[in-house]
């Protein structure tokens, strides 16, 4: 599962099991800019829920599992 943080840059999958309101973001790229919910089961994080913003101003709220990342906002250097 993809751990995202505040100001990575992620893409959209196109996914066929995608919400209907949501392809409307297939392959957009935004930024994340916070975390919304997350979900536990056996005290373990099952599903985090991202707040998306994309170039246009839109913000949309997406789980991990439609989101894949471009970049990181900050690399670790070695």
């Amino acid at each position: 599962m993809n751990d995202f943080e505040i100001g990575d840059l992620v893409e959209v999958k196109k996914d066929k099991d995608l919400s209907p309101t949501l392809r409307f973001y297939y392959n957009k790229r935004g930024m994340v800019i916070r975390l919304t919910s997350e979900s536990y089961r056996s005290n373990k994080i099952f599903l985090k829920e991202w707040e998306i913003l994309f170039a246009d101003g839109k913000r949309t709220i997406f789980k991990n599992y439609e989101l894949a990342l471009v970049a990181r906002a900050n690399e670790k250097k070695s």
